[in-house]
């Protein structure tokens, strides 16, 4: 599908190329580069080819939620990752976690982790009824999309288990759906509206000035707190 986009884009002799939300392939790379056409990947990276990026600091992102858990008291804290071999919300993430806890002197274990095939509602419903099954006295998770969150809520109610006082939940996007929801979901919030614009920047400064490097940028993160995490601290 991807590939089709990619052609359309060809056929309509485009300018410049925003790429966001998928992983850069060796045959996108070489077909946008037989385009001739500048590109920035956005809220993306690639270890392979040398495209510039806009994008947080995704593990740094996930060890300040882990930490914020922490903070609130939480030490029996888990995790929902979607395709550990994304290499943008995969792995960092998850070594996210992994470094949070080992820097606060909590151990990990193969059991707080669960690994999902995708960042969807489905697989926070089924990543939420692994962990329990196998990690039962967890107090928090943390959920590596909105997305996951929104069916951890969802699987958390068929089992009658309430969120945020039997269990804490925090998700990474803070999309919209991030205030939807029942409790409001404290999330990850990435600065996506100006990371476009940064990107768009980019593309147009590599149209205008094509013998200029332009630079890659990372922006900062915050956690942007609702109601889905219960303070143990005081207890």
């Amino acid at each position: 599908k991807t590939m089709q986009y990619l052609q359309l884009l060809k056929e309509k002799q485009v300018d410049g190329m925003i790429f966001t939300s998928e992983t850069l392939k060796e045959e996108y790379y070489n077909f946008i580069k037989e385009m001739e056409i500048p590109m920035v990947l956005l809220s993306s990276e690639s270890y392979d080819f040398p495209v510039p990026f806009v994008k947080v600091n995704d593990q740094h992102a996930a060890y300040s939620a882990t930490e914020y858990l922490i903070k609130k008291g939480h030490e029996k804290i888990g995790m929902i990752s979607g395709n550990a071999n994304d290499p943008v919300a995969g792995l960092p993430r998850i070594n996210g976690v992994k470094q949070a806890m080992q820097a606060n002197n909590f151990p990990v274990h193969d059991h707080q982790i669960v690994v999902e095939t995708g960042f969807g509602f489905e697989d926070g419903i089924n990543g939420f009824h692994r962990l329990i099954k196998q990690f039962p006295d967890i107090t928090a998770i943390f959920a590596a999309s909105d997305e996951i969150a929104l069916g951890v809520i969802s699987a958390a109610y068929q089992l009658n288990v309430k969120v945020p006082d039997d269990i804490s939940l925090i998700g990474y996007d803070n999309l919209s759906i991030a205030e939807m929801s029942t409790p409001p979901l404290t999330s990850v919030h990435q600065p996506l509206y100006d990371m476009g614009a940064k990107a768009t920047e980019l593309v147009f400064e590599m149209i205008n000035q094509p013998e200029k490097l332009v630079e890659s940028r990372i922006f900062q993160h915050e956690i942007k707190e609702r109601d889905s995490v219960k303070d143990l601290s005081s207890n």
